[in-house]
């Protein structure tokens, strides 16, 4: 795309393009009176609702630390936004160079990342009551200098107020691979929840170096999420065919088993209903307290970090931690626990804006876990729009245990001490059977 020559650009010139959306072009240029380095946005539209948007909330949420500055606006032949230019592009080209590297990220670069990311957030959600509904490694911007690296959370177009009304047929709500399951599922009632769903997603790709939920679809999205975080549902019926202790007119046969454990996801009864709502049905899978380790395997992950990433990952959003709550949480404390950014926020009083300074980092050092290979099936590729629900075979990275089938020998058999009921032990030379342990019937056998 040419640039049209406009009495704008007397006061900047162009350098050379260092981006190229559907929308517009990013040019890395610079003030002509003062040589200061900039970053211009020219969008390809003469004037598009996402640019007054982007524009407009822009200079609401400035000046912040942690957002992208806007200098300059121009509506002229074109349209151009003028912001700060960051040296280092962004975190998805950040992470595509250390996965080539074979470099993992070191602890304190994650905290110093995410701390950046929520401080953000809270300037947004909880003091000019906006979210973002975009949030993707494309849209951190990075600046590093000789001792730190800083964060900067940039592309407004798709912002909106936490308060305004919305509908299940917007055109465009994030990118799918870091898209919220009630976006996923056409809810009307999602807010800035969804912005820290995002970041879950991205907090597990900086320790793993790949997509948490890379989805061919919006279905194979949901599947994947469920594999990883269970069924949204508090109760899971055993897929198994329904057995009988005992056979009588007056006596029902008893219902399959009900185990009432929750998945890693919690349990979310809005999420079902929303799932039936448009015909997905969540695979009834069984809660797996271990699926996240096995999922991150071989990292190592300390008890804070997964603690963290699970609350960001809840299914309900009105469990989903909040950026404040998480900006208190251990996993920041072990380096930060001094510092007067957390010290001056407080869940319960009116939250001042966070002047927060850049984290300064230490070297990355070597680490005891082996950097798991890069599957070539996650090419990371973004998607300008959702696609519409198909149907899909696709499975996760990791396989859940296989559920053994209980073993049935006759009640007349069982032992005396499995017969736990009067009952039981009334009817034991009936033919009917009792479902116990294989360990335990091979034992009683070899008597």
């Amino acid at each position: 795309m040419s640039i049209k020559q406009a009495p704008f650009l007397n006061t900047y010139e162009l350098l050379e393009q260092i981006g190229n959306g559907s929308f517009a072009v990013v040019y890395k240029g610079k003030k002509r009176d003062s040589n200061e380095l900039v970053a211009i946005k020219a969008m390809k539209k003469k004037i598009s609702p996402s640019y007054q948007k982007e524009y407009k909330t822009m200079e609401r949420l400035a000046p912040h630390p942690n957002i992208i500055q806007l200098f300059d606006v121009c509506h002229q032949t074109q349209s151009f936004l003028v912001m700060e230019y960051m040296n280092s592009g962004d975190l998805y080209q950040l992470l595509e160079t250390r996965k080539q590297a074979g470099k993992r990220f070191h602890w304190k670069e994650i905290r110093s990342i995410l701390t950046q990311v929520l401080a953000a957030f809270h300037h947004m959600h909880h003091i000019q009551g906006l979210f973002h509904r975009d949030i993707k490694p494309e849209n951190l911007l990075i600046h590093q200098t000789q001792d730190a690296m800083i964060v900067k959370l940039a592309d407004f177009g798709l912002a909106t107020e936490i308060k305004s009304k919305r509908v299940a047929e917007d055109d465009y709500v994030s990118t799918r691979w870091y898209r919220a399951p009630e976006v996923l599922l056409k809810s009307t009632d999602y807010s800035f929840p969804i912005d820290l769903w995002a970041l879950g997603t991205i907090f597990a790709e900086l320790i793993s170096l790949r997509p948490l939920f890379p989805g061919q679809s919006e279905e194979d999205q949901l599947i994947r999420i469920s594999r990883l975080l269970g069924h949204p549902d508090l109760s899971y019926r055993k897929p198994s065919r329904r057995h009988r202790l005992y056979h009588h007119r007056s006596m029902p046969c008893l219902p399959e088993p009900l185990i009432t454990q929750l998945g890693l996801g919690g349990f979310w009864r809005e999420g079902a209903l929303l799932a039936q709502k448009i015909g997905f049905e969540f695979p009834q899978t069984p809660p797996d307290p271990d699926a996240l380790a096995q999922c991150l395997k071989p990292y190592c992950i300390s008890t804070e970090a997964e603690d963290l990433l699970l609350k960001l990952l809840q299914y309900d959003p009105k469990k989903r931690i909040t950026s404040t709550e998480a900006l208190q949480h251990p996993f920041f404390l072990n380096d930060t626990v001094h510092s007067p950014t957390f010290q001056s926020l407080s869940p319960t009083v009116q939250l001042p804006k966070i002047p927060l300074s850049p984290i300064n980092l230490e070297p990355s050092i070597s680490s005891s876990c082996p950097l798991r290979p890069v599957d070539d099936s996650h090419v990371h590729t973004y998607f300008e729009t959702p696609s519409s629900f198909a149907k899909t075979t696709s499975m996760p990275d990791f396989q859940l245990p296989q559920q053994q089938e209980p073993v049935l020998i006759p009640l007349q058999d069982a032992p005396k001490r499995l017969l736990k009921t009067p009952f039981q032990r009334l009817h034991r030379w009936t033919k009917r059977y009792i479902s116990i342990d294989e360990q335990h019937s091979q034992n009683y056998h070899t008597k």
